[in-house]
């Protein structure tokens, strides 16, 4: 059993009522502010979006490693480990049954401060100079090596004197968001904001190292998806995540079906929308009937 968690409620909104308009609330949290909209939709008013977003605001920017909770009567939004780097972020957008008048807390738990390097400066540990688009960045040739797959050993064969190589086998912002998210820390940051960027510039590059690292988040993550997990397993060849998601079923075949069905309702697809292998997985051919 995992042990519970200790939030610090910032929200403690009693009986909002969106019945007349539009309520709007934000708290503060180590530089960040988080804002709550609700408001009623349609004429009937039997439904309420709620949107909460966050940014940092000042000079002086925390780049976060949080659990968070979003809690309206029966409702709950619960994300363990979601990364915020000072950028603006859309943490939720969910529309609700019913017209409101509950009480609404959010909940905070700290899980660890990120002190991220400026890859854009040069440093005595990173003299190599990478340029990828208009962007520029610093890095450890040694450290690279372990994360860059074929890049790196493209690298090798150009035999740079001035410690400099173009990249142009990954997008810019793809670039990005794979070197911050493989140096910048003092060890690989995956998390629920970058992983899909990092596993698709992980697979161009071959990095099979990078694919192990996000492997393993994705085994020990709640929130995602079980098929969703499945559909990566196949299409990045994951077995480790592949056992460890069929082994969760128990070999209960209604619950591995049950989730299939949960899977594709939240999605609005069809048994035509699942991968093939997926469906092998759960021993479903073309003579599988869907009961609605």
């Amino acid at each position: 059993m995992e042990p519970s968690i200790n939030y610090e409620i910032l929200l403690n909104q009693k009986q909002i009522d969106v019945s007349a308009g539009k309520f709007t609330t934000s708290v503060t949290y180590l530089g960040y502010v988080i804002n709550v909209d609700c408001q009623s939709l349609g004429d009937s008013k039997e439904k309420t979006r709620f949107i909460v977003t966050t940014h940092a605001e000042g000079e002086d920017i925390y780049e976060l490693v949080i659990h968070w909770r979003l809690k309206c009567g029966s409702f709950t939004e619960e994300i363990k480990f979601d990364f915020w780097d000072g950028h603006q972020i859309k943490l939720l957008e969910v529309v609700i049954d019913g017209l409101l008048h509950n009480d609404v807390t959010f909940g905070i738990a700290m899980v660890e401060v990120k002190n991220g390097a400026d890859l854009c400066c040069q440093a005595d540990s990173r003299e190599f100079k990478l340029k990828c688009g208009e962007n520029v960045y610093y890095v450890n040739l040694g450290e690279f090596k372990e994360i860059a797959g074929t890049l790196y050993q493209e690298i090798e064969k150009a035999q740079k004197e001035d410690k400099f190589f173009e990249v142009n086998q990954v997008m810019p912002d793809d670039f990005k968001v794979f070197i911050e998210g493989c140096l910048k820390y003092d060890s690989i940051n995956v998390n629920r904001r970058n992983y899909l960027t990092l596993m698709r510039v992980a697979k161009r590059l071959k990095a099979n190292n990078l694919l192990r690292t996000i492997e393993t988040f994705l085994i020990s993550d709640k929130e995602i998806h079980a098929i969703r997990k499945l559909e990566i397993s196949v299409i990045y060849r994951m077995a480790r995540l592949c056992d460890s998601v069929t082994r969760s079923f128990s070999g209960n075949s209604l619950k591995m079906i049950g989730s299939l069905h949960e899977y594709m309702e939240k999605n609005g697809e069809s048994m035509e929308n699942q991968h093939p292998l997926v469906l092998k997985i759960f021993d479903i051919g073309h003579d599988y009937v869907l009961i609605a």
